[in-house]
């Protein structure tokens, strides 16, 4: 904008009368032009600025604040020593923009005229026809003594034909018609010749026809007191053509800005923002007055991190055009994604002054296309995960709990030990495996963790050889000494697990299978991520690469489907890959795939790197068990296995133990017993009654009593049932003979608090 721009802000007394308006921004035209710097200004009062402003300023900009009439009016500026040609309208209730331009030259130049008439009392033509100012010279009696060519062009006649006609009747006879309003054009004229005593001015509009041009003319006219044509008047007119289009332009931007469906922010150079329209208002919830002298910061959610902000600025500071998605937060803390546009704005000379940003929110169009996806891709997944989870879970437990205590029983030289620990260490991989499917499927509970991506992948090197094989050579390539990432560890383990097993199925007899760790920059989005886009920004690396036989484009097309797969049957299910991609998308990452038949295959996996300390992880504690000091317990269970494994566990810790299979059952032995009953241990969803209800009732009869609630179903199952409130206590099937100790032992020992444990620690995906 070549023009000089600034916003203010009314300020008023008590009375409410005008006393005062602060700056609250200016661009870099406006600097130029009055050497006020916004970093000087903006957020300061004019009285501050310039303690000797003349009040006639503050008053007409309160006209235009109160009555919301534009005005528009030449005026000059003492403190500048300069004249501006100053347009000001109220953008908003309080506020006033202002558009000037420095007219200095033009007045000088009117000065330099109304000199030469008083010195030399006449003017030649060679001077004013020289002249881009149209002039008229009239007599006292309004004749026409004198016009230069300019004039002539303007209004499309020959000086010759006119001079010494009155100018009264050359406006009525043909001046006036060439005006878009010959009525008003003739009377302010006119008028000036009644009462030949002021200096007049007005802006006119001259139509196109008749071999005219179309154009904008002010006209600036005053009487003549002195010299030869003393009591006549000299009119000039100024084409301001150029002004009245860039003014008309910047109207219908800003009219096409405002009625845009798409947010539009305007910065300057340092990112202050000078302009939003009402999309980004109504997308932000923000006004005008919220963000003006901001940056926009203001909008920044925490999803993304120093790192991609720097990649962004780098990309405009470049002069180069930033596309991308966002994730920002709006006043009320809700976040939205928008993809956006930044463009840089630069001078003439090349130097940036202005970025404009236009986003698109595209929040309900991600969550309707995830919401689909979810549906055609998951559906079957869901219901059978959801299904068997229950049934699974339990057995589980059954098999852990029981290894367990066969376990405490042996003395350390047993030979058994060994084979013991391996069942118990086999169980608690299928609940993981158990609970990843969950995640893919039904959005499970999982609890990432800051890790060293290194550290973690070393620490499974010894099963993943087991999974692959004698005859497939397993390379580890570690990258950088410390890759932080932040993941679940299961998670970690079914990543590497599902692309180790695809891996070993693609090799034919002996090959070799190598993972790589590394840390890598993303500049712009990468042509081969699978089903997401790749933001800018910093990344940890996890390649898995084989030596087998490759896949086609069509092959890699349909690679992450579920249930899609290439192999035999009996010899995958096609959900170990649909599960790397939800786990990797889950957290905040994205997938490459590299490819080509016989050439081997890669798996890039792309997560976002931090730059925190992995967290410390307790070693596993097996020695002592919290021992009970014979409080009694309730036990419902209709699952007769796991309530034989939960009594026996609880009775080896020293608690007195009520077995029921079913609500009923638990009743009635709740109404029959003599003493105190501390604590229910109670399934969430069972024949006849849920979990939850059986607490309530066994309440009534021991308000004290404490409950825990367990379930081998997944977490939208259970949340129906009001079990994942956050007063209640729950532990999550299938668990040890070790966290079961805890637990009870935690619920027992809580006093009146409430709290969550082990699964509600996690969080919901």
């Amino acid at each position: 904008m070549m023009d000089g721009f600034a916003v203010h802000e009314m300020v008023r007394d008590e009375s409410g009368q005008p006393t005062d308006y602060r700056f609250l921004a200016v661009n870099p035209a406006f600097e130029r032009m009055t050497g006020l710097r916004a970093a000087d200004v903006v957020g300061r009062t004019i009285r501050e600025v310039m303690p000797g402003i003349e009040q006639h300023w503050i008053e007409t900009y309160d006209r235009v604040v109160t009555t919301g009439v534009p005005v528009h009016f030449e005026r000059y500026a003492a403190q500048f020593d300069k004249y501006f040609d100053v347009a000001a309208f109220r953008p908003t209730l309080n506020q006033f923009a202002t558009i000037i331009q420095d007219i200095t030259p033009r007045k000088q130049t009117e000065r330099e005229l109304q000199e030469s008439e008083r010195k030399y009392r006449s003017l030649t033509d060679d001077v004013l026809d020289t002249t881009e100012v149209g002039i008229f010279i009239l007599d006292a009696a309004f004749n026409i003594v004198w016009v230069n060519r300019t004039m002539g062009r303007f209004f499309c006649f020959e000086r010759d034909e006119v001079i010494g006609k009155p100018k009264r009747d050359l406006i009525r006879q043909s001046i006036a018609r060439i005006f878009e309003d010959p009525d008003r054009f003739a009377a302010t004229v006119l008028a000036t010749y009644d009462d030949n005593t002021y200096t007049e001015q007005f802006e006119c509009h001259v139509l196109p026809g008749e071999g005219r041009e179309e154009r904008w003319l002010q006209h600036w006219s005053q009487p003549v007191t002195s010299g030869l044509y003393a009591g006549g008047r000299i009119e000039h007119y100024y084409d301001i053509t150029e002004r009245k289009q860039n003014e008309a332009q910047q109207r219908r931007l800003v009219s096409a800005l405002e009625q845009s469906g798409e947010s539009v922010l305007v910065t300057d150079q340092n990112a202050t923002i000078l302009y939003v329209n009402q999309a980004f208002e109504r997308l932000t919830g923000y006004s005008w007055e919220d963000v003006a002298g901001q940056t926009p910061r203001i909008l920044h959610s925490g999803k993304h991190s120093k790192t991609f902000y720097r990649a962004m600025w780098e990309t405009l500071k470049r002069g180069e055009v930033y596309r991308g998605r966002l994730v920002n937060r709006r006043k009320d803390g809700t976040h939205f994604t928008e993809d956006i546009s930044i463009a840089p704005v630069t001078d003439d000379a090349g130097r940036i002054v202005n970025y404009v940003a236009v986003a698109q929110d595209v929040s309900d169009r991600l969550r309707l296309e995830a919401e689909l996806q979810q549906a055609q891709k998951m559906e079957t997944v869901g219901r059978l995960a959801g299904g068997v989870a229950h049934d699974f879970n339990n057995m589980l437990g059954v098999i852990l709990g029981n290894a367990e205590l066969a376990l405490e029983s042996l003395g350390s030289a047993s030979p058994l030990r060994a084979d013991l620990e391996e069942i118990i260490h086999a169980a608690k991989r299928s609940s993981e495996i158990t609970q990843q499917l969950l995640a893919f499927a039904r959005k499970q509970m999982v609890t990432p963790r800051v890790l060293d991506l290194n550290q973690a992948v070393d620490g499974m090197l010894k099963m993943l050889g087991r999974l692959v094989g004698e005859n497939i050579s397993l390379h580890w390539e570690p990258g950088a000494p410390a890759i932080i990432v932040e993941i679940d560890p299961s998670q970690l383990h079914q990543i590497l697990a599902n692309l180790c097993v695809n891996a070993r199925d693609a090799i034919t007899d002996v090959g070799v299978i190598t993972i790589r760790t590394a840390i890598a920059r993303v500049d712009a989005p990468l042509p081969d991520v699978q089903n997401h886009e790749s933001a800018p920004g910093l990344y940890a690396t996890l390649s898995v690469s084989d030596t087998g036989c490759g896949m086609d484009p069509e092959t890699i097309a349909h690679l992450f489907e579920p249930f899609y797969t290439t192999k035999g049957v009996g010899k995958g299910t096609g959900l170990g890959l649909a599960t790397v991609l939800g786990i990797v998308q889950q957290n905040n990452g994205f997938i490459r795939v590299g490819s080509e038949p016989w050439k081997g295959t890669v798996f890039t996996v792309h997560l976002p790197l931090r730059d925190d300390a992995p967290e410390e992880t307790a070693p596993e504690d097996r020695e002592a068990l919290p021992d009970g000091r014979g409080e009694t317990v309730l036990i419902a269970e209709d699952e007769a296995a796991v309530l034989r494994l939960s009594r026996s566990i609880l009775e080896k810790l020293g608690y007195t133990v009520l077995a029921a299979s079913s609500p009923k059952e638990a009743w009635q032995l709740a109404e029959n017993h003599a003493g105190t009953i501390s604590l229910l241990l109670t399934d969430v969803i069972m024949p006849g009654m849920n979990g939850r209800d059986l607490a309530k009732l066994v309440r009534q009869k021991y308000p004290g009593v404490r409950c825990l609630f367990m379930s081998g179903y997944t977490a939208n199952v259970i949340a129906h049932h009001g079990v994942l409130d956050d007063d209640v206590f729950f532990i999550q099937k299938p668990f040890s003979t070790q966290e079961l100790a805890a637990c009870v032992k935690k619920v027992l020992g809580h006093g009146d608090d409430t709290g969550q444990t082990r699964e509600q620690e996690g969080r919901e995906s």
